[in-house]
């Protein structure tokens, strides 16, 4: 089994203003403001571009290496015929 793993945008709620300009930057639409601070809302759909990270005044947002999901990975039965 192997992990997939992407970059993705890991928020310090100590720092976080909620200035929302994190939210209105990212093109995929990724962050929003969840109990006024800013969170990653569709993990999925965030590409690791880093424009959060940038805008950020606060520096409140770093990227991380964040799992997406768990492969598993598939070998042939023993005494299986290839066709």
């Amino acid at each position: 089994m192997f992990t997939v793993r992407k970059q993705a945008p890991s928020v310090d709620f100590d720092r976080c203003t909620a200035c929302e300009l994190c939210v209105s930057f990212c093109p995929h639409g990724c962050l929003g403001i969840v109990k006024e601070r800013a969170a990653l809302v569709r993990r999925a759909e965030c590409r690791g571009e880093g424009l959060c990270v940038t805008i950020c005044p606060e520096r409140a947002i770093r990227m991380v290496s964040a799992p997406v999901r768990t492969l598993r990975k598939r070998y042939p039965r023993r005494g299986a015929v290839r066709q």
